[in-house]
């Protein structure tokens, strides 16, 4: 069904067979989303994401042009009733409460590549 990491297809076998979001993210229509088909991922972002599914700490990326969120199966209890729709979703759409807040964090990534921290922020 997939290859391995930087292959033409998908995340490896391994990051996509176990937990909820795993299963969410290989039936998720990424072609509707501005990160494409996951074949078209870059292999940064096939990496992050291999990295993330299984790690126990809330992890939420948002990634490409307008922030579509994906995250591991211990984030959804920090955003309640928006999980699974915002899976696959700009940020704009979920966190939208929090955008004024979260729009400059993530410009900020994109524009100096420089990490930030959101410690004591809701998102």
């Amino acid at each position: 069904m997939s290859e391995e990491i930087g292959g033409d297809s998908m995340l490896n076998e391994t990051a996509l067979s176990f937990g909820e979001m795993a299963e969410l993210l290989r039936d998720h229509d990424w072609e509707s989303t501005s990160l494409g088909a996951m074949s078209e991922w870059p292999p940064a972002l096939k990496f992050a994401v291999e990295l993330a599914l299984p790690s126990h700490a809330q992890i939420v990326m948002f990634c490409g042009p307008d922030f579509v969120a994906i995250y591991n199966d211990t984030y959804p209890p920090s955003i309640g009733t928006k999980h699974p729709d915002a899976l696959g979703r700009p940020a704009r759409e979920h966190w939208g409460e929090l955008w004024d807040d979260l729009e400059p964090l993530l410009r900020r990534v994109v524009e100096t590549g420089e990490p930030v921290s959101a410690k004591g922020r809701q998102f």
